[in-house]
């Protein structure tokens, strides 16, 4: 994530880092959709955090 904001050099990330990310965009994504269905107020307040964040990595995880 630091390098794609060109904070450090884009060759520190070994292989597995992209397919990683994008587990984490499924995670949340995931996340997003059990926090939105869910009976609880307070878990429905989580999904919009949850989806800047699935967002955020999908973006990061495309410029990779």
């Amino acid at each position: 994530m630091l390098a794609s904001a060109g904070l450090i050099s884009d060759g520190w990330a070994p292989g597995f880092a992209v397919p990683l990310i994008w587990v984490l965009v499924g995670l949340f994504a995931l996340g997003t959709l059990v926090n939105a269905i869910s009976r609880a107020k307070l878990e429905r307040v989580w999904a919009p955090v949850s989806l800047v964040i699935a967002v955020s990595c999908g973006i990061i995880a495309a410029g990779m």
